[in-house]
């Protein structure tokens, strides 16, 4: 009879132990999935607030308020605010027979890597030394003076020239964080004095 009892007694250890192991997922394990989770609702209640403000502009204009070229040439620079690369780049990738899913991921690195919108930096220079990207580096700045970003440009070999015999180049900076309508646009080219200065407005 004892043993009969001590082996119901070992069963039932058994099967609490058991029991216990095969318990759901803790707290702890869940918190991840919760930040990821915390993280999307974060990203599209932010993208909601830029997208009205970004909304109440028309379109957006550049201004080149100054800057001289020593030996020839030309730089302007292009902008291409948040909701403009959306577009796109919504365009692009449904060319390229993504599914819809593919192209909602592609659209949620855009709205974190390009929130601030693009730079277009395009450089025409008489000689393929002069034109290459690391001659080049690009400071964005509030109207205050206060220092967004600064991005020093890496070696790119320019493109041939075709009709005005001038090696072209290009390069796009993305801006990280919404900025205020305008801002400065500094392009500083090693082989000039002065830096080229731009203003990028918003258009009501």
């Amino acid at each position: 009879m004892k043993t009969y009892f001590s082996f119901i007694s070992f069963l039932l250890l058994t099967l609490i132990t058991f029991c216990c192991r095969s318990s759901p997922v803790s707290d702890t394990e869940l918190k991840p999935k919760e930040k990821r989770e915390s993280k999307e609702t974060q990203l599209a209640k932010q993208f909601e607030k830029d997208s009205i403000y970004l909304s109440s502009f028309k379109s957006f204009k550049v201004k080149k308020i100054s800057g001289k070229h020593k030996y020839g040439g030309s730089t302007k620079i292009e902008y291409e605010s948040l909701l403009d690369v959306l577009k796109s780049s919504e365009k692009y990738w449904k060319k390229q027979l993504l599914s819809e899913d593919e192209v909602k991921e592609k659209l949620k690195y855009d709205k974190r890597k390009n929130r601030g919108g693009k730079i277009i930096l395009k450089i025409d220079r008489s000689s393929i030394e002069a034109a290459n990207n690391d001659n080049f580096k690009v400071v964005v700045r509030t109207m205050e003076g206060e220092e967004i970003l600064r991005q020093q440009l890496k070696r790119k070999i320019p493109e041939r020239p075709i009709v005005d015999r001038m090696w072209w180049n290009l390069e796009i900076i993305r801006l990280p964080s919404l900025l205020e309508f305008p801002f400065k646009v500094y392009v500083i080219d090693a082989l000039n004095d002065d830096p080229f200065e731009f203003e990028v407005t918003g258009v009501k």
